[in-house]
């Protein structure tokens, strides 16, 4: 009887898995979390857009825009560090040149539709994440810029690999 059984529920896990995964938030979800070892994505968004330039080794840039319902994110630590990132949060968008130059230089590298780029006026909160390990023979200077904008309730997610 248990033979039985398992080749239906072995089909409804299958199902479900395909679905569940087939969901382009989901999916982004997934790469932030593994990426940057850290749950940054809110499930209560929207997808709205994405591009990015990534080779087949996963060098390159990536810009998504997320809308959400509700998202808060960490402020009661400046700077939070582990064994191989720093994150860094500013509650207001003060746009040091170096933020905004690299920010830029991400942008430049993509043709993103007019309609999703963010205006730095419009940001109330940035979180900066980089690899805390320039040395490390992964990964030299990957960096994550999320920017918020509370009004229009967007999160603006700019990705490097390199």
């Amino acid at each position: 009887m248990k033979i039985k059984l398992r080749y239906p529920l072995l089909l409804i896990f299958s199902i479900l898995l395909i679905i569940v995964l087939s969901n382009p938030l989901i999916q982004f979800k997934i790469g932030i979390a593994i990426n940057w070892r850290k749950d940054l994505v809110p499930l209560n968004g929207h997808l709205l857009y994405s591009i990015d330039n990534r080779s087949f080794g996963g060098d390159g840039e990536e810009y998504t825009v997320i809308e959400y319902r509700s998202y808060h994110m960490d402020i009661n630590t400046d700077i939070k560090k582990t064994d191989e990132y720093i994150y860094y949060y500013s509650p207001v968008f003060s746009t040091s040149d170096e933020i905004a130059a690299d920010c830029d230089m991400i942008l430049d590298n993509l043709s993103i539709d007019e309609q999703y780029l963010f205006q730095y006026s419009d940001i109330d909160m940035i979180l900066t994440v980089q690899n805390k390990l320039p040395d490390s023979q992964f990964s030299s200077s990957n960096t994550l810029y999320i920017l918020q904008d509370f009004e229009t309730k967007r999160l603006f997610f700019l990705e490097r690999f390199s």
